[in-house]
């Protein structure tokens, strides 16, 4: 239920990483974080379903360390999240 926009894959967490949206359904009153990380997803690819994990966070890096010159083992942080 809803629309990939992008999908590659992310050689710095090692996982194939999916953006899209999500259709509200009417009986939703509206999405929230709370709402979505509550439920089962896949994404279709060719016909074939794949189950998928919503991140809520950016896989690697979301804290903008590295543009900030803070170059400890970012990946690594990154691992130990997921």
């Amino acid at each position: 239920m809803g629309l990939v926009r992008s999908c590659s894959y992310g050689f710095s967490v090692e996982e194939t990483i999916v953006y899209g949206y999500v259709d509200k359904p009417i009986e939703w009153n509206k999405i929230t974080n709370k709402l979505l990380d509550g439920l089962t997803w896949q994404v279709g690819d060719r016909g074939v379903m794949h189950d998928a994990t919503l991140r809520l966070k950016a896989p690697f890096d979301w804290e903008n360390k590295r543009v900030k010159g803070v170059y400890e083992d970012v990946k690594e942080e990154a691992r130990n999240d997921l």
